[in-house]
């Protein structure tokens, strides 16, 4: 009996070879998709991002901000419509980046085609800024670093300074879990095709 039902369901599939092709070759091409997609490195998404700063008064500060957000990969642009987002300092942006509140200092408003997690990683980088640039204000302040270096020698060192990965020890149990995990979406993708292509309608 379990015979038969097999042997019928492969004459069933084996009949018609064009559902067939498409039931393997497109969870295969999805494959192929997203794994090109996801070997894409974040320098070449940003390469694609362009920043526009509304006019201000541009300080020590403002400048310095700048200058890592040009660091991390970003461009600026004085166009809105080739921008990703627009980003505005306060007026007192300068005297306040070393205080202690909690007042926003910078605002920034996102173009309708900025999608979702392109808005979190420019969000990661203006907090990364933030913190390289505070850091960087308070070592010139206590003359840990030196002022009559070039800027991006000064830079350099403060990039230095909040560099974090060598000091995480990475381990994993497997080569293959990062395999398995890319591979998850394919073979829900292969469950969909080979459900609509068994209850198909006649």
């Amino acid at each position: 009996m379990i015979l038969q039902s097999i042997k019928k369901e492969l004459v069933i599939v084996f009949s018609d070879l064009h559902s067939l092709a498409v039931l393997f070759l497109m969870p295969l091409a999805f494959m192929i998709i997203m794994t090109v997609a996801m070997s894409g490195r974040q320098a070449d998404i940003l390469d694609s991002v362009s920043l526009m700063v509304e006019p201000n008064s541009a300080g020590q500060a403002e400048t310095l901000y700048l200058k890592y957000l040009d660091n991390l990969g970003y461009g600026l642009t004085p166009d809105p419509t080739q921008a990703s987002a627009i980003i505005s300092f306060d007026q007192h942006f300068g005297e306040n980046i070393l205080a202690n509140n909690t007042q926003s200092i910078l605002a920034i408003e996102y173009q309708s085609r900025s999608s979702l997690p392109l808005q979190a990683l420019i969000n990661q980088h203006l907090q990364l800024a933030f913190a390289r640039v505070k850091l960087h204000l308070y070592m010139l302040d206590t003359e840990e670093l030196d002022n009559t270096l070039p800027i991006q020698q000064q830079m350099d060192l403060i990039i230095q300074q909040t560099a974090t990965a060598q000091l995480i020890d990475s381990t994993q149990e497997s080569k293959l879990v990062p395999t398995v995990a890319i591979s998850i979406p394919s073979w829900l993708v292969f469950g969909i095709f080979l459900s609509c292509y068994r209850f198909r309608l006649p």
